[in-house]
């Protein structure tokens, strides 16, 4: 019998390219009819609470509202959420004035419709932060990680448009997502106050009453030289949220010393100086990208920061982290420095107890006790440093869940009481040429999902106890030229679906017990030269 594969999709015409689907019928769904447009709006606003629904129901509102959508599933989810967030018979009212405003015929196969309907939602959320936010999101941040976006406008402020369905989240990939309909309205509306390029600012600069009004400055997309003066940036006081300068931009005049108590994101390119005269007074930026100022410690910092991100230039060494004062900066949450060369940093270097992200690519030592405070960190990079092992206090991290050390040339061995990290889903090793051995309870890693070894060339075996991992989804070991057998217990893995040993060149055999790989989906071993044979119960797998 031939299988049938059924893809559900609103983005069809960007899918068929990249699957090259030779044989696809397509089957459009513009609208619902019968009941399913009454179902899937009273279960947009239900969700499960039965004497909410009765209520509405009461009012009779459910019918006449699915009749006005006409059956576009996008009105009915976005009106059905927008009234179950609302709770008030008034919103009914007005959102049933709204769906039928225009021709009720021929509005479901118009965008331009169905946008100005939905349009409705937005200029009726009542929180003003919220419906700003979504400007900005149009504008700035479609398609970024969801938690670095919730930084910028709010976890709370983003969470009430996802109810709205004004945002979603993606899955996979964690990003903030807006329907075309309602970015292309919401970029409509937020282009008279948020600049995007030089062109548009020099233009706004024709009529400098209009700074005034300006919400977001990005600099980032030309290539032109431009100066950005001080009384510019000061007119903008008021109403600046978002100010993104790029590589092209020259700062002329004194630093600003107005309070710019709306900013919540700062990014200076290549800038000289530090464009304010005193960074406490931002008093609600929580975002702030540095590349390559030289004045990058700060004597004081704005305690909202919850992500720094530094791009060190080369003549600032360790003297230069030991002046930031990290410690201070109670609800820091991201912390990540990115460097061309090795950098040593200070032994006095204290990192906050809020942190959840850190990134420090390229260092040559870490502090003793750089690990002793921050008890929420969740993500860890350590990408290219040139440390033998690790600091004490690492196997203390009970909330780690991702820790990444790629092409550390200089990294032999993982500490043991590695195992005790109870919380880490993944671990990426890759290039960590010297790497011979892993840690000996590295078995007992009981959360770990997926992890990557590859071109680790000094690997010769896994510990004993790896069979234990009994979340381990993913393993890859590619290129690890003296990996010559697997774990005595590896056929443990129950739950392992995907396997690649490709170019493990002294691989010699696969034990019997391989049998055990029960979820087993994919396994990749070409170029294992040694492998001569499989195990008779290579056959029983069902892949």
């Amino acid at each position: 019998m031939q299988k049938l594969r059924m893809l559900i999709t609103s983005r069809a015409a960007n899918l068929k390219p990249l699957l090259n689907l030779k044989k696809c019928h397509e089957y459009h769904v513009n609208t619902l009819s019968g009941e399913a447009p009454k179902v899937l709006l009273r279960n947009t606003i239900l969700q499960g609470e039965s004497d909410f629904y009765h209520h509405f129901d009461e009012v009779g509102f459910v019918n006449e509202k699915s009749e006005a959508c006409r059956g576009v599933p996008l009105l009915l989810s976005v009106f059905g959420n927008h009234l179950r967030v609302e709770r008030e018979e008034k919103s009914y009212r007005g959102a049933l004035e709204a769906l039928r405003k225009g021709d009720p015929d021929s509005f479901a196969d118009e965008e331009g419709r169905i946008g100005e309907k939905l349009w409705y939602v937005y200029h009726n959320v009542r929180d003003e932060e919220a419906r700003e936010a979504f400007l900005d999101i149009c504008i700035y941040f479609h398609g970024e990680d969801w938690d670095y976006v919730g930084h910028i406008v709010g976890e709370t402020t983003l969470e009430n448009l996802r109810k709205r369905m004004l945002v979603s989240r993606s899955d996979p990939g964690n990003e903030v997502i807006v329907h075309d309909i309602l970015r292309l309205k919401g970029r409509k509306e937020g282009k008279a106050t948020r600049i995007t390029n030089s062109k548009k600012f020099l233009h706004v600069l024709e009529d400098e009453s209009k700074l005034g009004n300006v919400k977001g400055l990005s600099l980032t997309c030309d290539r032109s030289l431009i100066t950005l003066e001080s009384r510019h940036l000061n007119a903008m006081h008021n109403s600046l949220r978002l100010l993104d300068l790029g590589n092209w931009v020259n700062f002329d005049g004194d630093a600003c010393d107005r309070s710019f108590k709306n900013l919540r994101f700062l990014k200076l390119g290549d800038l000289a100086v530090f464009p304010f005269a005193d960074a406490s007074k931002l008093q609600k930026l929580a975002v702030f990208h540095n590349s390559s100022w030289p004045g990058m410690c700060l004597p004081q910092l704005p305690r909202t920061l919850k992500v720094i991100f530094h791009k060190v230039p080369e003549e600032l060494d360790c003297e230069a982290f030991e002046k930031l004062p990290l410690q201070n900066l109670r609800v820091l949450e991201e912390f990540k420095v990115e460097r061309e060369k090795p950098v040593k940093l200070p032994q006095g270097l204290k990192l906050p107890p809020s942190l959840k992200v850190l990134q420090l690519n390229k260092c040559k030592q870490l502090p003793d006790k750089c690990f002793s405070h921050p008890a929420s960190l969740e993500s860890l990079n350590l990408d290219k440093h040139e440390m033998e092992s690790l600091p004490q206090g690492f196997a203390h991290l009970a909330k780690l869940k991702v820790v990444r050390m790629e092409n550390c040339e200089w990294l032999s061995s993982l500490p043991e009481g590695f195992g005790s990290l109870c919380s880490l889903t993944r671990l990426s090793l890759n290039g960590c040429t010297r790497l011979e051995k892993l840690s000996t309870d590295f078995g007992m890693l009981s959360s770990l999902e997926e992890l990557s070894m590859t071109h680790c060339d000094n690997l010769r075996a896994l510990p004993e106890g790896f069979g234990s991992l009994c979340s381990l989804t993913r393993l890859n070991l590619d290129g690890c030229t003296r990996l010559e057998n697997l774990a005595a217990d590896f056929g443990m893995l129950s739950s392992l679906e995907e396997l690649s040993m490709r170019g493990c060149e002294n691989l010699n055999e696969l034990h019997e017990d391989i049998s055990g790989l029960t979820s087993l989906q994919e396994l990749d071993l070409r170029r294992c030269f040694k492998l001569q044979r499989l195990p008779e119960s290579f056959g029983t797998l069902s892949m």
